[in-house]
């Protein structure tokens, strides 16, 4: 094998050093290194893959969990609100001598059913009649102008529950007008339960005589009992004696569930099983019922099962999450983050071995000069009489072995300044890619190093903000008291450069105190005003701050905003933990930031909607419970 000729300035040549004396065991040790370094970055590379993937399905885990709830609470609301109503009914019979039809219309008109309770089929009174007053019941009712009235279904029983009343009196309401509810086993055994206990009772699932041959759904009632005036009802003999008879409504379940949820969740399906059981014959309501492929036992990401006790009936409620319930975008966040980690594990590697290669480098540099020393020291010996000419090219080399030697220790320093400080080579790692060989990346690559960039933001972004979420859950409110006027001002001067060009009105009253922790309610009006700002679309932002007391001593806070606007089908959802309604190209975020403010105002006993009415932009309303003028002193003083 031939050996390198390498030159000096003096013209001398001096032959590389053998192949064996260029490696020694520092060079395999910088070798290893690098090996070892990748091994371990790519381990960190899999821990942060991990950590991301768990991330998001913990996040995704608890959204879940926050919309089952949130069908749960609002269907047991919804009841609750309904035994009211009926409880309404009662006291109707109980406040006069004798209900008629007219009244019990006029009544129920004035409830506003289709409004407040939507999904309702009926508000009706059902009268328990003795066999021996059938006839005498039957005819009165005739004699009210219903020549065909008649107890059904037909045949002698010993009692009779006979549905007199039923508004709205039209449609397929018609149907029940005379139904004896006790010749019915499951309608029957409810209306026992009520008339024992003197409660709202459920009764189980039925086909609702409304029924007609077209969209059949499945049903079931609520009753509350009536009792005679005067009567007494301690025991359970005397509530049976004085029993009048009943306040009821009947529902169609699919018309009910719209009327309580609303539009269908499109990440969510649910069943509700009439009992402890979930048998197919005891399905009252599927959400899917027209999707084969659903099972309680299926491939969903995510499943739970609830149980609720309406009106003394029990029902089970089985939730699954729909395939797209985690978006793509999240999907791939862990890869995001595996590749980003992948580019810097490889980076990190070749920096370290480039870094071992000019260490050999530098060490062939240093042989290089010991020979030219050795050379001129065998010079001198053998030309002793020209001791002035070897002493000055000895002196010579003397110098450059210095030279060297210098050279040879700032270099070591340099490799182990990098060696102590790997991480901060790492990050200026993405931006020497991006200055100097971005021209060598294709798209694919440049938009790779870009989500990378934009991932790591984002991530540290949403842990400064689930941080506030946690942090503001411990600050106690009891006892304080704000100024919307002060809080507003301070909120705009805090935000300071950040507003811009944007123009904001104020019309806050001095006498707008609530019940709050200032600081908290900054932190509210800051979000909302920063949203205003950065959903401004093309044009400069108006926004305007209006507060007005309400009579029912209620503050309402309304934050408008002529900006982009918000569709009225996005109008809660805004508010749930990690909801974004933009792209991250279009809108940076982490869709926390409002979900913290619903929890900082609903802390404070009051709430937080978007007026759909407003078409101008964007208009969010808050309200609080109004500071009477004790509160707010006792406030200001312990303050002070």
């Amino acid at each position: 094998m031939s050996t390198e000729v390498i030159s000096d300035n003096a013209g001398t040549k001096l032959s590389n050093p053998a192949p064996g004396a260029r490696w020694s065991f520092a060079d395999l040790h910088g070798s290893s290194l690098a090996w070892v370094i990748l091994g371990l970055s790519a381990l960190i590379t899999l821990a942060a893959w991990r950590i991301s993937y768990d991330s998001v399905q913990q996040a995704s885990e608890t959204r879940f969990s926050f919309k089952t709830q949130d069908i749960s609470s609002a269907i047991s609301e919804r009841m609750e609100e309904q035994e009211a109503a009926l409880w309404g009914g009662v006291g109707l019979f109980n406040a006069s001598a004798n209900v008629t039809r007219i009244e019990w219309a006029n009544y129920v008109k004035s409830l506003r059913l289709e409004k407040y309770l939507p999904g309702l089929q009926g508000y009706g009174y059902s009268e328990i009649v003795r066999a021996g007053d059938r006839t005498d019941h039957v005819n009165r009712i005739r004699a009210e102008g219903f020549p065909e009235f008649d107890i059904r279904p037909a045949g002698n029983r010993e009692l009779y529950s006979s549905i007199i009343y039923l508004e709205p009196f039209r449609d397929r309401n018609l149907r029940a007008f005379g139904y004896d509810m006790f010749s019915e086993p499951t309608r029957r055994a409810a209306m026992e339960r009520a008339r024992d206990t003197g409660e709202a009772a459920v009764s189980g699932m039925v086909t609702l005589v409304q029924e007609t041959e077209s969209d059949i759904q499945r049903g079931f009632l609520m009753y509350l009992p009536v009792y005679r005036k005067g009567s007494p009802v301690s025991t359970l003999k005397e509530r049976r004696a004085a029993l009048q008879g009943f306040v009821y409504s009947p529902f169609r379940i699919k018309d009910l569930t719209r009327g309580i949820l609303g539009r269908e969740d499109a990440e969510i399906d649910f069943r509700i099983y009439d009992g402890a059981f979930k048998t197919p014959d005891r399905v009252l309501y599927d959400s899917a019922e027209n999707d084969a492929s659903y099972t309680d036992e299926g491939n969903s990401l995510f499943t739970t099962t609830v149980s609720l006790r309406i009106g003394g009936h029990p029902w089970t409620l089985t939730f699954r999450s729909r395939p797209g319930f985690i978006s793509a975008g999240d999907k791939k966040q862990p890869m995001y983050i595996a590749m980003g980690g992948i580019l810097i594990d490889i980076l990190l590697f070749l920096t370290i071995s480039s870094l071992t290669h000019q260490r050999r480098r530098a060490l062939i540099i240093a042989e290089r000069m010991t020979g030219e020393l050795r050379q001129a020291k065998n010079e001198a010996e053998e030309a002793a009489q020209n001791e002035v000419i070897l002493r000055t090219r000895t002196q010579v080399s003397n110098a450059k072995l210095k030279v060297a030697n210098d050279g040879l220790l700032n270099f070591t320093s340099i490799v182990a300044h990098d060696l102590r400080s790997p991480l901060k080579r790492i990050e200026s790692f993405i931006g020497i890619l991006r200055d100097e060989y971005q021209s060598a990346f294709d798209d694919e690559g440049k938009d790779i190093l870009t989500r990378i960039d934009r991932g790591s933001s984002r991530m540290r972004l949403m842990l400064d903000s689930l941080h506030n979420y946690a942090k503001y859950s411990d600050v106690s409110i009891k006892g304080k008291t704000a100024s919307i006027a002060k809080i507003t001002e301070n909120a705009i001067e805090t935000l300071g450069m950040e507003t811009g060009n944007a123009r904001i009105e104020t019309d806050i009253g001095e006498d707008c105190h609530v019940r709050g922790d200032a600081l908290l309610l900054e932190h509210v009006l800051q979000n909302l005003i920063s949203n205003s700002i950065k959903f401004r679309g093309d044009n400069r932002p108006d926004i305007f701050i209006v507060a007005r007391i309400r009579e029912n001593g209620v503050v309402e806070l309304a934050v408008s905003d002529s900006g982009i606007g918000i569709e009225p089908e996005y109008a809660t959802k805004v508010f749930d933990m990690f909801a974004r309604l933009h792209n991250e190209d279009e809108f940076e975020g982490t869709g926390i930031g409002l979900a913290v403010c619903k929890k900082i105002v609903v802390d404070h006993g009051g709430d937080i909607y978007v007026d759909t009415n407003w078409t101008r932009g964007t208009r969010i309303v808050l309200t609080f419970q109004l500071a009477t003028e004790e509160e707010v002193k006792r406030s200001e003083s312990l303050a002070a």
